[in-house]
Protein backbone atom coordinates (compact mmCIF):
# COMPACT_ATOMS: atom_id res chain seq x y z
CA UNK A 1 0.00 0.00 0.00
CA UNK A 2 1.11 3.47 -1.05
CA UNK A 3 2.33 5.39 1.73
CA UNK A 4 1.45 9.19 2.58
CA UNK A 5 2.75 12.58 2.63
CA UNK A 6 0.56 14.51 5.61
CA UNK A 7 -0.28 17.64 3.60
CA UNK A 8 -0.44 18.71 0.11
CA UNK A 9 -0.46 23.17 -0.24
CA UNK A 10 -1.57 23.50 -3.64
CA UNK A 11 -0.48 27.59 -5.01
CA UNK A 12 -2.05 28.11 -8.06
CA UNK A 13 -1.77 31.87 -9.02
CA UNK A 14 -3.35 33.32 -10.36
CA UNK A 15 -1.14 35.36 -13.00
CA UNK A 16 0.18 38.91 -12.01
CA UNK A 17 -0.50 38.11 -8.43
CA UNK A 18 3.35 37.70 -6.63
CA UNK A 19 2.98 34.09 -7.97
CA UNK A 20 6.92 34.48 -9.04
CA UNK A 21 7.97 36.10 -5.63
CA UNK A 22 6.49 33.09 -3.51
CA UNK A 23 8.15 30.80 -6.22
CA UNK A 24 12.05 32.57 -5.94
CA UNK A 25 11.17 32.71 -2.03
CA UNK A 26 10.34 29.34 -1.60
CA UNK A 27 13.41 28.13 -4.11
CA UNK A 28 15.75 30.42 -2.05
CA UNK A 29 14.99 28.97 1.61
CA UNK A 30 14.50 25.53 0.74
CA UNK A 31 17.00 24.04 3.16
CA UNK A 32 15.64 26.62 5.79
CA UNK A 33 12.11 25.16 5.09
CA UNK A 34 13.06 21.57 4.90
CA UNK A 35 14.45 21.44 8.17
CA UNK A 36 10.90 22.68 9.18
CA UNK A 37 9.55 19.85 7.60
CA UNK A 38 8.18 21.82 4.51
CA UNK A 39 9.23 20.86 0.89
CA UNK A 40 8.96 23.07 -1.51
CA UNK A 41 8.98 21.97 -5.48
CA UNK A 42 8.17 24.16 -8.03
CA UNK A 43 9.35 22.39 -11.03
CA UNK A 44 7.75 19.50 -10.01
CA UNK A 45 4.40 21.44 -10.05
CA UNK A 46 5.05 22.31 -13.61
CA UNK A 47 5.65 19.21 -14.44
CA UNK A 48 2.70 17.78 -13.00
CA UNK A 49 0.36 20.40 -14.27
CA UNK A 50 1.37 20.07 -18.02
CA UNK A 51 1.11 16.06 -17.33
CA UNK A 52 -2.45 17.10 -16.43
CA UNK A 53 -3.54 18.39 -20.41
CA UNK A 54 -4.98 15.63 -22.72
CA UNK A 55 -2.54 15.75 -25.52
CA UNK A 56 -5.37 14.80 -27.76
CA UNK A 57 -7.46 18.06 -26.39
CA UNK A 58 -5.10 21.32 -26.16
CA UNK A 59 -2.23 19.48 -28.21
CA UNK A 60 -0.91 23.37 -29.48
CA UNK A 61 -1.37 24.96 -25.69
CA UNK A 62 1.02 21.52 -24.68
CA UNK A 63 3.47 22.65 -27.67
CA UNK A 64 3.94 26.15 -26.71
CA UNK A 65 4.59 24.58 -23.14
CA UNK A 66 7.38 22.56 -24.84
CA UNK A 67 5.84 19.07 -25.05
CA UNK A 68 5.85 18.56 -28.13
CA UNK A 69 4.97 15.23 -28.95
CA UNK A 70 2.71 12.95 -27.73
CA UNK A 71 5.55 10.47 -26.57
CA UNK A 72 7.19 13.23 -24.90
CA UNK A 73 3.82 13.99 -22.72
CA UNK A 74 3.64 10.08 -21.84
CA UNK A 75 7.24 10.51 -20.59
CA UNK A 76 6.75 13.31 -18.78
CA UNK A 77 3.54 11.22 -17.22
CA UNK A 78 6.18 9.15 -16.23
CA UNK A 79 8.42 11.32 -14.62
CA UNK A 80 5.75 12.99 -12.48
CA UNK A 81 4.12 9.77 -11.14
CA UNK A 82 8.19 8.56 -10.67
CA UNK A 83 8.90 11.71 -8.78
CA UNK A 84 5.78 11.46 -6.85
CA UNK A 85 6.25 7.68 -5.58
CA UNK A 86 9.92 8.88 -4.60
CA UNK A 87 8.83 11.85 -2.14
CA UNK A 88 6.22 9.76 -0.82
CA UNK A 89 8.37 6.38 -0.53
CA UNK A 90 10.76 7.77 1.47
CA UNK A 91 10.21 7.20 5.63
CA UNK A 92 12.04 11.16 6.32
CA UNK A 93 9.19 12.98 4.26
CA UNK A 94 6.08 11.01 6.12
CA UNK A 95 5.31 14.24 8.04
CA UNK A 96 6.27 16.45 5.75
CA UNK A 97 4.31 19.37 4.06
CA UNK A 98 4.72 19.40 0.75
CA UNK A 99 4.24 22.96 -1.05
CA UNK A 100 3.30 22.31 -5.05
CA UNK A 101 3.32 26.25 -6.43
CA UNK A 102 2.67 26.59 -10.27
CA UNK A 103 -0.20 28.92 -11.99
CA UNK A 104 -0.55 26.33 -15.12
CA UNK A 105 -3.23 25.10 -12.28
CA UNK A 106 -5.35 27.43 -13.01
CA UNK A 107 -5.81 27.63 -16.46
CA UNK A 108 -6.75 25.55 -19.07
CA UNK A 109 -6.97 22.96 -16.63
CA UNK A 110 -11.25 21.93 -16.47
CA UNK A 111 -13.00 19.56 -14.23
CA UNK A 112 -12.03 15.93 -15.60
CA UNK A 113 -8.28 16.98 -15.17
CA UNK A 114 -9.14 18.49 -11.91
CA UNK A 115 -10.53 14.83 -11.20
CA UNK A 116 -7.47 13.53 -12.32
CA UNK A 117 -5.46 15.75 -9.93
CA UNK A 118 -7.37 14.78 -7.13
CA UNK A 119 -7.04 11.30 -7.72
CA UNK A 120 -3.36 12.12 -7.92
CA UNK A 121 -3.17 13.74 -4.57
CA UNK A 122 -5.29 11.95 -3.03
CA UNK A 123 -2.86 8.82 -3.60
CA UNK A 124 -0.20 10.59 -2.38
CA UNK A 125 -1.14 13.01 0.70
CA UNK A 126 -3.63 12.76 3.51
CA UNK A 127 -4.76 16.15 3.32
CA UNK A 128 -4.66 18.96 0.23
CA UNK A 129 -5.01 22.51 0.90
CA UNK A 130 -5.57 25.11 -2.25
CA UNK A 131 -4.42 28.42 -2.06
CA UNK A 132 -4.77 31.07 -4.75
CA UNK A 133 -4.71 35.14 -4.97
CA UNK A 134 -6.98 36.67 -7.10
CA UNK A 135 -6.55 40.60 -8.74
CA UNK A 136 -8.72 43.13 -9.79
CA UNK A 137 -9.12 42.56 -13.34
CA UNK A 138 -8.50 46.29 -14.64
CA UNK A 139 -5.16 46.09 -12.83
CA UNK A 140 -4.42 42.73 -14.18
CA UNK A 141 -4.69 44.42 -17.70
CA UNK A 142 -2.42 46.86 -17.27
CA UNK A 143 0.22 44.69 -15.23
CA UNK A 144 -0.15 41.91 -17.97
CA UNK A 145 0.33 44.02 -20.94
CA UNK A 146 3.20 45.50 -19.40
CA UNK A 147 4.84 42.24 -19.12
CA UNK A 148 3.64 41.22 -22.44
CA UNK A 149 5.93 44.06 -24.04
CA UNK A 150 8.75 42.66 -21.93
CA UNK A 151 8.36 39.60 -23.39
CA UNK A 152 8.09 40.68 -27.16
CA UNK A 153 4.15 41.11 -27.58
CA UNK A 154 4.11 43.01 -30.84
CA UNK A 155 -0.09 43.47 -30.83
CA UNK A 156 -1.81 46.71 -29.80
CA UNK A 157 -3.58 47.57 -25.93
CA UNK A 158 -6.62 47.22 -27.68
CA UNK A 159 -6.33 43.15 -28.80
CA UNK A 160 -4.65 42.66 -25.40
CA UNK A 161 -7.67 43.40 -23.56
CA UNK A 162 -9.94 41.73 -26.21
CA UNK A 163 -7.91 38.73 -25.73
CA UNK A 164 -8.17 38.54 -22.10
CA UNK A 165 -11.69 39.05 -21.73
CA UNK A 166 -12.31 36.13 -23.83
CA UNK A 167 -10.22 34.40 -21.65
CA UNK A 168 -10.50 32.07 -18.47
CA UNK A 169 -8.14 34.15 -16.04
CA UNK A 170 -10.80 36.94 -14.76
CA UNK A 171 -13.61 34.10 -14.16
CA UNK A 172 -12.85 34.31 -10.31
CA UNK A 173 -16.08 32.82 -9.25
CA UNK A 174 -16.56 30.34 -11.55
CA UNK A 175 -13.42 28.86 -11.07
CA UNK A 176 -13.68 28.85 -7.28
CA UNK A 177 -17.24 26.93 -7.77
CA UNK A 178 -15.04 24.60 -10.00
CA UNK A 179 -12.34 24.19 -7.69
CA UNK A 180 -14.36 23.99 -4.35
CA UNK A 181 -16.62 21.35 -6.31
CA UNK A 182 -14.08 18.95 -6.51
CA UNK A 183 -11.63 19.40 -3.43
CA UNK A 184 -14.15 20.90 -1.23
CA UNK A 185 -15.08 24.44 -0.73
CA UNK A 186 -13.37 24.01 3.13
CA UNK A 187 -9.87 23.15 1.08
CA UNK A 188 -10.30 25.84 -1.42
CA UNK A 189 -9.03 29.33 -0.31
CA UNK A 190 -9.41 32.31 -2.66
CA UNK A 191 -7.03 35.91 -1.31
CA UNK A 192 -8.23 39.38 -2.63
CA UNK A 193 -4.75 40.59 -4.06
CA UNK A 194 -4.41 44.47 -3.94
CA UNK A 195 -1.25 45.81 -5.59
CA UNK A 196 -2.05 49.36 -4.55
CA UNK A 197 -1.45 47.79 -0.79
CA UNK A 198 0.59 45.03 -0.95
CA UNK A 199 4.15 44.17 -2.88
CA UNK A 200 5.91 41.17 -4.10
CA UNK A 201 7.49 40.91 -0.52
CA UNK A 202 4.05 41.45 1.17
CA UNK A 203 2.19 39.18 -0.81
CA UNK A 204 4.87 36.00 0.23
CA UNK A 205 5.09 37.11 3.91
CA UNK A 206 0.94 37.05 3.49
CA UNK A 207 1.25 33.58 2.07
CA UNK A 208 3.63 32.43 4.58
CA UNK A 209 1.46 33.41 7.61
CA UNK A 210 -1.52 31.82 5.94
CA UNK A 211 0.48 28.98 6.30
CA UNK A 212 0.99 29.38 9.77
CA UNK A 213 4.65 29.63 8.81
CA UNK A 214 7.41 31.33 11.40
CA UNK A 215 9.43 33.21 9.56
CA UNK A 216 12.57 33.42 11.50
CA UNK A 217 15.43 32.83 10.09
CA UNK A 218 13.55 33.16 6.32
CA UNK A 219 15.96 34.41 3.80
CA UNK A 220 13.62 37.75 2.32
CA UNK A 221 16.31 39.81 1.36
CA UNK A 222 15.23 39.63 -2.42
CA UNK A 223 12.18 41.05 -1.88
CA UNK A 224 11.11 43.75 -4.58
CA UNK A 225 13.71 42.11 -6.88
CA UNK A 226 11.64 39.33 -7.45
CA UNK A 227 9.98 40.47 -9.81
CA UNK A 228 10.65 44.16 -10.90
CA UNK A 229 8.07 46.56 -12.25
CA UNK A 230 8.88 48.11 -16.15
CA UNK A 231 8.62 51.77 -15.93
CA UNK A 232 6.65 53.67 -18.65
CA UNK A 233 9.36 54.81 -20.25
CA UNK A 234 11.29 51.55 -20.87
CA UNK A 235 7.78 49.50 -22.38
CA UNK A 236 7.77 52.45 -25.16
CA UNK A 237 10.78 52.03 -26.53
CA UNK A 238 10.12 48.10 -26.49
CA UNK A 239 6.95 48.67 -28.11
CA UNK A 240 8.77 50.70 -31.03
CA UNK A 241 11.44 48.17 -31.42
CA UNK A 242 8.70 45.69 -31.79
CA UNK A 243 6.83 47.77 -34.43
CA UNK A 244 9.87 48.48 -36.58
CA UNK A 245 11.70 45.75 -36.81
CA UNK A 246 9.32 43.71 -38.50
CA UNK A 247 8.90 46.71 -41.22
CA UNK A 248 12.29 46.74 -41.40
CA UNK A 249 12.28 43.12 -42.46
CA UNK A 250 9.99 43.14 -44.84
CA UNK A 251 11.97 45.69 -47.18
CA UNK A 252 10.48 48.93 -46.17
CA UNK A 253 13.09 51.91 -46.36
CA UNK A 254 14.03 53.73 -43.63
CA UNK A 255 11.94 57.12 -44.49
CA UNK A 256 8.54 54.85 -44.64
CA UNK A 257 9.61 53.08 -41.28
CA UNK A 258 9.60 56.95 -39.22
CA UNK A 259 7.11 58.78 -40.94
CA UNK A 260 4.33 59.51 -38.36
CA UNK A 261 1.75 58.68 -41.19
CA UNK A 262 2.77 54.84 -40.80
CA UNK A 263 -0.29 52.94 -39.77
CA UNK A 264 0.86 50.91 -37.21
CA UNK A 265 3.10 54.35 -35.66
CA UNK A 266 -0.05 56.08 -35.49
CA UNK A 267 -1.49 53.00 -33.77
CA UNK A 268 1.26 52.99 -31.26
CA UNK A 269 1.07 56.96 -30.40
CA UNK A 270 -3.00 56.32 -30.22
CA UNK A 271 -2.01 53.85 -27.47
CA UNK A 272 0.47 56.38 -25.61
CA UNK A 273 -2.93 57.25 -23.81
CA UNK A 274 -2.42 54.80 -21.10
CA UNK A 275 0.29 56.09 -19.93
CA UNK A 276 0.15 58.67 -16.88
CA UNK A 277 2.90 60.36 -14.83
CA UNK A 278 4.76 57.47 -12.56
CA UNK A 279 6.26 53.74 -13.25
CA UNK A 280 3.25 52.16 -13.96
CA UNK A 281 1.29 51.82 -17.59
CA UNK A 282 -2.55 52.21 -17.06
CA UNK A 283 -5.70 52.20 -18.71
CA UNK A 284 -7.56 54.83 -20.10
CA UNK A 285 -10.80 55.72 -18.49
CA UNK A 286 -12.64 53.89 -22.05
CA UNK A 287 -10.38 50.88 -21.32
CA UNK A 288 -10.86 50.60 -18.04
CA UNK A 289 -15.19 50.92 -18.63
CA UNK A 290 -13.89 48.08 -21.53
CA UNK A 291 -12.73 45.10 -19.26
CA UNK A 292 -14.98 46.23 -16.50
CA UNK A 293 -18.00 45.43 -17.96
CA UNK A 294 -16.73 42.14 -19.21
CA UNK A 295 -15.46 41.25 -15.70
CA UNK A 296 -17.15 42.99 -12.66
CA UNK A 297 -19.85 40.67 -12.18
CA UNK A 298 -17.64 37.59 -11.47
CA UNK A 299 -14.74 39.51 -9.28
CA UNK A 300 -17.35 41.60 -7.22
CA UNK A 301 -18.74 38.32 -6.47
CA UNK A 302 -15.53 36.16 -5.68
CA UNK A 303 -14.65 39.59 -3.51
CA UNK A 304 -18.07 39.85 -1.84
CA UNK A 305 -17.60 35.89 -1.06
CA UNK A 306 -14.18 36.62 0.72
CA UNK A 307 -15.34 39.80 2.15
CA UNK A 308 -18.08 37.71 4.11
CA UNK A 309 -15.65 36.33 6.50
CA UNK A 310 -16.25 32.48 5.54
CA UNK A 311 -12.62 32.55 4.04
CA UNK A 312 -11.28 35.59 4.92
CA UNK A 313 -7.68 35.19 5.78
CA UNK A 314 -6.61 37.29 8.29
CA UNK A 315 -4.85 34.71 10.30
CA UNK A 316 -3.39 31.52 9.17
CA UNK A 317 -5.06 28.41 7.67
CA UNK A 318 -4.69 25.06 7.79
CA UNK A 319 -5.68 21.73 6.34
CA UNK A 320 -8.27 19.81 7.64
CA UNK A 321 -7.15 16.25 9.23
Amino acid sequence: MQQKLSKCILHIGTPKTGSTAIQQFLKANYDALSERDILAHAKLANELAKALIPWHVRTRHLKKLGVQNPQKHARLKKKVNRALHKLASSEQNAQKVVILSSERFYSPLNQIDLNHLKEILDYYFESVVLVCFFRDPVDFVASGYNESIKAAYSGSLKAYIKHYINSSVWRYFSNFKLWSSVFGADRCFFVAFNPDQQTNYDVVKHFCAILNLDLAGLNFSQGERFNPQMSAKLAVVYRLINICVPLWKRGKDQRDVLNPANSMLKRFFKELGFLRHGRKLRLTEDQRQMVQSATDTEYRRMLDYYNTGRKALSGSISAPE
